[in-house]
């Protein structure tokens, strides 16, 4: 789908990179043009890299590049017109009118083309609600905005296109993404993988263990469940098919595994950094609450794994020698301080970006230090070209999500919505969970998890604080369930990246997957009952309802291991564990 022989593309790409390290670490910028140049660089490379279709990627790149001056033109436009529209007080000029009309339909091109039709209806439908709700009967029905004080809101304005959401693309997610993408440039992630296989290579099972050891490792400098996918999948998967562990299992694993990297700190997907500024806390505190929530789905993953394996007789792998602790650190341990430093900086309050951009520095100073992990100018060139390309579908649905988003806020529907909500669930709060959990789940075969929680938060975390729930889990709640869409059959994008790696078939690898990862879908209610999970009250409070989870988890994984040793078998009636 993406053209990497593009030269204006990887000019773009890098350029989009350079930026955004020099408006993130500097406070030069106003943050408002921030993400008018975060968007118009992420707009354009969206529309050159992503074909008319995703059957003929590339086909008539003449009018790519015409869409794409489009967004320039646009985005300039604002940047200079910006000044003079803030003085006039929110009046809408007819070229401001018109430019902003065209942005909206950029928009909207750009998420068909890299995210999907289901996104680009449900955008469509809140412009449709915006223009013309003043028709509708009940509660619904408001007083209705005109195409003048719509575009003004979401193109001139600070709650549509260039809103929270974009925000969050153009500061937290694009720096972070940078620093992952040097360390993996610089091979200071190998130390992840050789460390799990050398604590866990030895058991049995041992090979699966690593794979949900390793994804964790990554995960906590990932954020993506596919990017950890592809990183550790490579690794990982062939291990497990040759110590006797079936193509769709290996798969599953690695995908629900690296599926918690959108929620394992201390870098997790976009919405975490959304949490934080809903609630305006530190992004340390979001951190926090998500560290026993990690930790208690990936015990729930290994149990299961480890289970599959003893009711298989799969050992260790005894093939192969396993890489020394000593011997790991000793080659890429000079890597390990750049984490570190990303770790403490955060938990001691210090400002994102000045935690995301001094890793990053060190991250290249400590790559300088060995041969093998220096990264040259090539290198860290390619670094701010694929930290770039890794932002490009979280800017185009942070992009979508926000004219939702703006459309909500304008509209006051998310009130109405919560208290429809509210009224279905009749008083009771499990049941109001179960179908924001099923909202969420539904969205999220369909729609990126950040846009999955930014359309979910806005509509249902106000009925779910009503009812009693803390705001800090009703925000994690929709955030967890917006991630398991990535293992969430029939779209389960995590499971198929790992069936292409494993060569198995996608059906059975999502529906194993979905299986492999069914205890952990409790954690989100747990989380609701017991606060002592998001690190909330005293230590005793938090280390008695540890124990409590802690056994739920076992129990209920023990379960669903015998449930699955009756059913072994897809919906179609194949069986899963074939090797």
């Amino acid at each position: 789908m993406i053209d990497r022989g593009l030269t204006p593309v990887r000019i773009l790409l890098i350029a989009t990179s350079a930026f955004a390290l020099y408006a993130n670490a500097t406070t030069l910028l106003a943050p408002e043009y921030n993400r008018m140049v975060h968007w118009g660089l992420m707009g354009a490379v969206a529309l050159l890299t992503y074909g008319r279709s995703r059957t003929s990627p590339g086909a008539l790149r003449a009018v790519d590049l015409g869409l794409a001056a489009l967004v320039a033109a646009s985005t300039v436009f604002l940047i200079v017109d910006y000044p003079d529209y803030i003085q006039r007080t929110g009046i809408v000029t007819a070229a401001e009118l018109a430019f902003g009309v065209l942005m909206i339909a950029l928009v909207l091109e750009a998420t068909r083309r890299v995210v999907g039709w289901f996104l680009v209806l449900m955008v469509v439908a809140a412009l449709a609600y915006a223009l013309a709700g003043q028709h509708l009967p009940g509660l619904f029905a408001h007083r209705g905005y005109d195409l003048s004080r719509l575009v003004g809101a979401l193109y001139l304005g600070s709650n549509g296109i260039y809103g929270l959401p974009m925000e969050i693309s153009a500061t937290f997610v694009i720096m972070f993404v940078i620093f992952g993408a040097l360390l993996t440039q610089s091979g200071g992630d190998r130390w992840f993988m050789d460390l799990a296989l050398a604590l866990t290579g030895r058991l049995r099972g041992g090979a699966a263990m690593s794979a949900v050891t390793s994804s964790a490792l990554m995960g906590m400098i990932s954020g993506s469940p596919v990017a950890c996918v592809v990183t550790v999948g490579n690794f990982t998967v062939p291990l497990m098919t040759r110590t006797g562990f079936g193509r769709e299992f290996a798969g599953a694993t690695v995908a629900v595994a690296s599926t918690a990297s959108m929620f394992t700190p201390p870098l997790m997907g976009a919405g975490a950094f959304l949490i934080a500024e809903y609630l305006q806390v530190p992004y340390s505190e979001v951190a926090k609450a998500a560290i026993l929530p990690a930790a208690l789905f990936y015990l729930a993953l290994i149990i299961t794994v480890y289970l599959w394996a003893v009711e298989r007789g799969i050992g260790p792998d005894t093939e192969q020698p396993l890489p020394e602790v000593g011997r790991t650190l000793a080659r890429y341990g000079h890597m390990m301080p750049p984490v570190v430093a990303l770790v403490g900086l955060i938990y001691t309050g210090r400002s994102l970006m000045q935690a995301a951009f001094w890793s990053i520095v060190l991250t290249f100073a400590c790559s300088l230090l060995r041969s093998h992990t220096r990264v040259g100018l090539a290198r860290l060139i390619g670094t701010l070209e694929e930290g770039a390309r890794g932002v490009i579908a979280i800017a185009v649905a942070c992009a979508a999500a926000g004219i939702i988003v703006g459309v909500i806020n304008l509209t006051g529907i998310g009130f109405t919505l919560s208290a429809t909500l509210t009224g279905l669930a009749q008083g009771q709060p499990l049941l109001l969970l179960t179908l924001i959990m099923a909202a969420a789940l539904l969205l999220g075969m369909a729609i990126p998890p950040t846009a999955v929680y930014l359309v979910l938060a806005g509509l249902s975390v106000p009925a779910m604080t009503t009812a009693g729930f803390e705001p800090m889990a009703a925000h994690f709640f929709i955030f967890f369930f917006s991630s398991m869409g990535a293992v969430t059959p029939p779209v389960a994008l995590a499971a198929y990246a790992a069936a292409a790696l494993s060569g198995a078939d996608v059906t059975r690898t999502g529906w194993l997957a979905f299986r492999l990862g069914i205890t952990g879908y409790i954690i989100p209610f747990l989380c609701m009952y017991y606060s002592g999970l998001l690190l909330a009250g005293g230590p005793a409070n938090v280390l008695w309802e540890l124990t409590v989870a802690v056994a739920l988890i076992v129990a209920v994984s023990v379960a669903v291991h015998l449930v699955n040793r009756l059913t072994d078998r897809t919906p179609h009636g194949e069986p899963l564990s074939q090797p």
